[in-house]
């Protein structure tokens, strides 16, 4: 095992459980920093299982949500969003969560290296939250992309693969 890398139980997550988590214990802090923080998730991914260690995958997005609070100011919006899409990684059906704020966004220099472990241009932080995130992820079976615009803010969309397929995504539960 690597020194770094935590151990892993994995089980059964449900992201929406997850996520309905996450974001009801971040939702103050948003408030106390006058940034709207809009919940499209609602109950998109209930149901939305995926073989993954529920305390990292917490961690993520708990990651991905500090750094769009950390990107934005009062009067700014986070949004995050959720969806389960069919055959989208590699043949398989996932689910997809973006976090987008409508902070001043990066300039291309530091979203290059965003991801990049200990990389920052908060001095206060220790650039480790992206690049957690992306090897969370990407220890999931997933992917994390992170596009930026310096007039329109951040998004940071993370893909994970669904357990199997699920009912909601047009398949018949016959077999």
């Amino acid at each position: 095992m690597h020194y770094s890398q935590a151990p892993t139980v994995l089980s059964e997550v449900d992201l929406g459980e997850i996520l309905h988590g996450v974001i009801h214990s971040n939702a103050p802090l948003f408030a106390d920093s006058k940034v709207t923080f809009k919940d499209l998730v609602q109950e998109s991914l209930n149901g939305a299982v995926v073989n993954g260690d529920p305390v990292l995958l917490e961690l993520c997005f708990r990651s991905i949500l500090q750094n769009a609070l950390d990107a934005t100011s009062s009067g700014d919006q986070v949004i995050i969003s959720g969806k389960c899409q069919a055959t989208c990684l590699a043949g398989q059906s996932v689910a997809r969560i973006s976090i987008a704020d409508s902070g001043p966004g990066m300039e291309s220099e530091f979203l290059e290296n965003a991801a990049v472990p200990f990389f920052t241009s908060k001095p206060e932080r220790d650039g480790l939250g992206l690049s957690m995130a992306v090897r969370i992820a990407e220890s999931h079976g997933g992917r994390l992309n992170i596009s930026s615009n310096t007039s329109h803010g951040t998004e940071v969309e993370i893909m994970l693969p669904l357990r199997d397929a699920i009912p909601y995504l047009g398949r018949s539960q016959s077999r």
